[in-house]
């Protein structure tokens, strides 16, 4: 099945004015910080997810940020921070911090 596209050929090459059209596009409201960010919320089954896009033009990267909410027993922060270690080391594309 194909979903439809909207054709986004004709925004500029700032690459954060690309992700507006597409968030503007969904419906999704964002707002641009003085830094360069854009930051929105999606809304999950359990809370809002907060992500934010920012652009590394010296890397020609675009960055996807999203924090997390976990909750868990203190006392397993310790295995926590080497389970995320040992994923870090098989993510082929970025980190979990």
């Amino acid at each position: 099945m194909d979903l439809p596209q909207a054709d986004y050929t004709d925004t500029t090459s700032d690459p954060l004015e690309l992700v507006e059209a597409i968030l503007t596009d969904e419906g999704l409201t964002f707002e641009r910080t003085p830094d360069g960010e854009v930051l929105f919320s999606l809304a999950g089954l359990w809370k809002s997810h907060d992500m934010w896009f920012s652009c590394r033009p010296e890397g020609e990267c675009l960055q996807l940020c999203s924090s997390l909410d976990l909750r868990f027993d203190p006392a397993k922060v310790a295995p926590i921070h080497q389970l995320l270690s040992l994923v870090n080391q098989r993510v082929w594309f970025g980190h979990f911090e």
